[in-house]
């Protein structure tokens, strides 16, 4: 009967809404079931099993191969270059001669610092001998002054006499009190000039310039006849020479200020020489400069082992290892993410998602500490990317292990 109906409709000329309708229902049956199948399937979801790792974290840095020991050496004295004896390059031995300087004003100098120690001694000991003289006009006032006292209490001088007396004594010692400050004045310029004479003797030592040690001429920066100058106040005397030692080298880099915090002397550095790139050579961190106009500050690195062909002036590449943990529970960066301001991971149980809170410790390249939360075997979910906003808690998911390795 019902079939009857169907094909008395077909029959009645609405044959093509009927097909329309029908075909409809099927659309929306396929999208039901389309929808259906795809919520009921799991999200495919990337993790990590957490195990005992060994933690790094490096600073990286360029350097340059320095000589262990540089100096400047200044003019000690005013003149005029009276020689240069050696060329840029050349190797010296300590103590030998690098310049002289034309010594006829710091012989002069020395003469006359001479005469004025020998002035000023003659004022000290003419300033003792007026003390003295001084303290022996007091005596003799207070002899004077106990002698009148006892006539004057035996009626046979006047008052005034006495007190004459005693005006006596008061003057002679505001004069022997003013002949010792005399004396001690005179003393004190006859150490300011011994120190003058002192002065003028370095500088007249001076006039020859020598090797401090074993070096290498770097950098002459005077001529024969050019006229220097010594320090005075702030300024450092001219430049004469640039020296480095050629026993022991060093390296040194710019650090940026971001990573200062990090860097502490003692810590171990892995050095890559740009002229010998098939070798690695070993050092640890001297000192850390002060930091310069917030960029960063130059590092020191002392160097361990050999570092045989290695010259000054050879370019390099550092890493500084500021963190070197072993054996302990760590998770990768990528899995770490804040869920209502708690940090913590998403961890797969029995094929379900657990946000689970973690507290860390130090930091690697590619892994962080993990003090408490997880556990050595957890596996926790470290991608891909574009699901990371579509997890929530308990959501069924499809593990699939990848190891990380933070590329």
């Amino acid at each position: 009967m019902g079939n009857s109906k169907i094909l008395l409709i077909c029959r009645s000329g609405s044959g093509p809404v009927v097909v329309s309708i029908l075909l409809t229902v099927v659309v929306l049956i396929a999208i039901f079931l389309s929808d259906w199948c795809c919520a009921a399937a799991p999200l495919v979801v990337n993790v990590d099993v957490i195990q005992d790792r060994d933690l790094t974290a490096t600073v990286s840095a360029d350097c340059t191969v320095r000589a262990s020991r540089r100096a400047r050496l200044t003019a000690g004295v005013s003149g005029r270059v009276d020689r240069v004896a050696v060329t840029e390059g050349e190797r010296v031995r300590a103590g030998q001669t690098l310049v002289t300087i034309a010594v006829a004003r710091a012989d002069a100098d020395e003469r006359r610092m001479a005469a004025a120690v020998a002035e000023a001694r003659v004022q000290v000991e003419r300033a003792r001998l007026q003390v003295r003289v001084a303290e022996g006009q007091l005596s003799l006032a207070r002899s004077a002054e106990t002698r009148l006292e006892v006539l004057w209490q035996d009626r046979q001088v006047a008052r005034s006499e006495y007190q004459t007396a005693v005006d006596e004594v008061e003057l002679a010692r505001a004069e022997v009190a003013g002949k010792q400050a005399a004396f001690g004045e005179a003393e004190s310029l006859l150490r300011v000039a011994e120190a003058d004479q002192q002065g003028a003797w370095v500088a007249s030592r001076e006039t020859v310039v020598r090797a401090p040690f074993a070096t290498v001429v770097t950098r002459v920066h005077v001529a024969e006849g050019l006229r220097v100058q010594a320090a005075a106040g702030r300024y450092r005397g001219s430049a004469l020479l640039d020296l480095e030692s050629v026993n022991g080298i060093k390296v040194e880099a710019l650090v940026p200020a971001t990573d200062l915090p990090a860097v502490v002397a003692g810590q171990p550095v892995a050095v890559r020489v740009h002229a010998l790139p098939d070798r690695e050579f070993a050092g640890r961190v001297r000192a850390v400069g002060v930091e310069a106009y917030g960029v960063g500050a130059d590092v020191e690195i002392e160097t361990l082992g050999s570092w045989a062909g290695v010259r000054p002036g050879f370019s390099c590449a550092m890493e500084i290892v500021t963190v070197d943990r072993r054996g302990v529970v760590a998770v990768p960066r990528l899995a770490l993410l804040s869920r209502d301001e708690v940090l913590g991971v998403w961890r797969v149980e029995v094929g379900r998602l657990a946000f689970v809170p973690v507290r860390t410790g130090v930091s690697g390249d590619v892994h962080v500490e993990v003090l408490s939360g997880l556990a050595a075997g957890d596996r926790v979910v470290i991608g891909p990317f574009d699901v990371a906003g579509k997890l929530e808690p308990a959501q069924r998911v499809q593990p699939v292990v990848r190891k990380f390795n933070g590329f």
